[in-house]
């Protein structure tokens, strides 16, 4: 038995091994799949870099009600702006400067009637100037509106409604070559909205709206007064006096798209804009172009009025010329360079090569672990047949004690001369008794000590060798065996002194 538990414990041990190595290898072939998760993407320095200068100041704004410029746009050689949301009469109005010296031109115009918060103003293709009144900080709108500037005369509202009863804040609008409103929401995205058809002077529901696509702004690294959010955040837009260019400013940046064919909504929704960098205006949301195609912004101060007593400066840049989508060089032919690398270098040579590898290491590891796991299996059974074998043995052997003459012996156990009826070496034990538990044969007293016999149930066989005779001492058994008691007694014990019952125990058989 412990022989053979002896062949068992390399097999474990192997076993364990086979299965560190699997597991290694198993580890090993996950590796590529925690490797190759994508890296977060980190802004490109030259997109917005946060060394980008402040643009060239032309004017300063001088007049006090001006103050909370959200938008402006160039017409006829008039810079026009517009207050947002404002509790002021007085700066509910639309101002006209000049935009070389920012000194007031004319009058303040006024509204029809009270807007609620004008975000933007945009020229369409006929010079007629569109004010957007679409600012919503509170999302509580069921409508936003345009109104009309035409002649010093503002008329509207025209209103418009987004979708399925939902609500936008937007600062920033174009007019599109049709002469139909492009609204570019602030929060929560950049969406595009057009109206699903032709603009409706004081309609109550509006015109619906409907979704023409979203913007996706490049990420960028410019300072601004906001941090990452600014850099989001569509404030204005504007397009150029030519119409071939469009521009959408941030907090941050401007970004500038081209429009060959006219389409502006295409051309914001799957280009890729050139990024000017707008660093550090105080809460810059207006932009606009100059004749020239600079970029010209202007900030909201109205919040530094009782602090700092800044006054909004009308800033211009030169647009960024870098083409955001450079050709491809093509790459020049070369001949495969020798190498005196080792062969399996090569399999090392490239990141995909080194996963493949890593991963067949994996796949291997796995095949040893099911290899270890089936001889574990096919030991652990084998070592279980070898221990009920024993088991069976030791308790054939066992089941008396053969020492002194009692249980079952194997073949062959036994002397020759015990065995009457039978070959010697048989395992039989000699005939059976003809009474029940007595000893001997049957003698005329009953149950006595009679003639030397074997002891033993007369349905068992004999138990080896002679032993020794009890019930054989002198006085015991007939009168010519050795004085035993007078005939009259039949041989046997006296009365009441007989076997078994008066007082003599046989040996303990097992």
């Amino acid at each position: 038995m412990t022989a053979r538990m002896c062949h068992t414990v390399p097999m474990r041990v192997s076993g364990a091994r086979i299965a560190l190595v699997a597991l290694v290898g198993a580890l090993l072939g996950w590796a590529p799949a925690v490797a190759t998760a994508a890296p977060t993407p980190t802004p490109n320095p030259s997109n917005g870099a946060t060394n980008a200068k402040k643009g060239t100041t032309v004017c300063v704004i001088s007049d006090r009600n001006a103050l909370e410029i959200s938008g402006i746009a160039l017409s006829n050689g008039t810079l026009y702006a517009v207050n947002d949301q404002t509790s002021s009469d007085a700066r509910r109005k639309v101002f006209k400067f000049n935009p070389s010296t920012c000194a007031l031109v004319g009058t303040p115009i006024g509204y029809p009637a009270r807007p609620l918060d004008p975000e933007d103003i945009a020229a369409d293709a006929q010079g007629n100037l569109w004010i957007a009144d679409i600012g919503d900080n509170n999302s509580q709108r069921p409508t936003v509106a345009l109104w009309k500037l035409a002649g010093d005369k503002i008329t509207g509202p025209y209103r418009l409604s987004y979708p399925d009863g939902k609500k936008y804040d937007a600062e920033a609008m174009v007019m599109s070559a049709d002469g139909l409103p492009i609204i570019i929401t602030k929060l929560p995205e950049p969406f595009v909205f057009v109206p699903s058809g032709p603009l409706v002077d004081n309609s109550t529901n509006g015109v619906p709206l409907k979704q023409a696509g979203k913007v996706t702004l490049p990420k960028t690294n410019t300072e601004n007064p906001f941090s990452a959010p600014g850099r989001l955040t569509v404030t204005s837009a504007a397009v150029s006096p030519d119409r071939s260019k469009v521009v959408l400013r941030t907090y941050a940046d401007a970004f500038e798209w081209a429009v060959p064919d006219g389409d502006i909504v295409k051309a914001i929704t799957t280009g890729k804009p050139k990024i000017t960098p707008l660093p550090q205006e105080p809460w810059g949301e207006a932009i606009t172009y100059s004749p020239d195609g600079k970029f010209l912004t202007l900030s909201d101060v109205e919040q530094f009025e009782n602090t700092t007593k800044q006054k909004p400066e009308l800033l211009s840049y030169t647009p960024n010329a870098e083409d955001p989508n450079p050709p491809t060089p093509a790459a020049a032919v070369q001949p495969p360079p020798t190498s005196d690398k080792a062969w399996w270098s090569e399999l090392i040579s490239s990141t995909t090569r080194l996963y493949m590898v890593i991963g067949s290491v994996g796949v291997f590891g796995l095949l040893l672990v099911l290899l270890g796991i089936l001889g574990i299996r096919r030991a652990r059974k084998r070592r279980q047949r070898d221990e009920e074998a024993d088991e069976r043995h030791d308790g054939y052997q066992q089941d008396g004690y053969y020492d002194q003459g009692y249980g079952y012996q194997d073949p062959a156990y036994g002397y020759p001369d015990q065995h009457p009826g039978g070959n010697p070496g048989s395992n039989v034990y000699g005939p059976p008794q003809p009474q029940g538990n007595v000893y001997g044969s049957s003698q005329g007293g009953g149950n006595v000590y009679g003639s030397p016999q074997q002891y033993g149930y007369p349905d068992q066989p004999y138990y080896g060798p002679e032993q020794p005779q009890y019930g054989q001492q002198p006085g015991y058994g007939y009168p010519d065996q050795g004085g035993g008691y007078p005939p009259n007694q039949g041989g046997g014990y006296p009365p009441n002194q007989g076997y078994p019952d008066q007082g003599y125990e046989p040996p303990p058989y097992r």
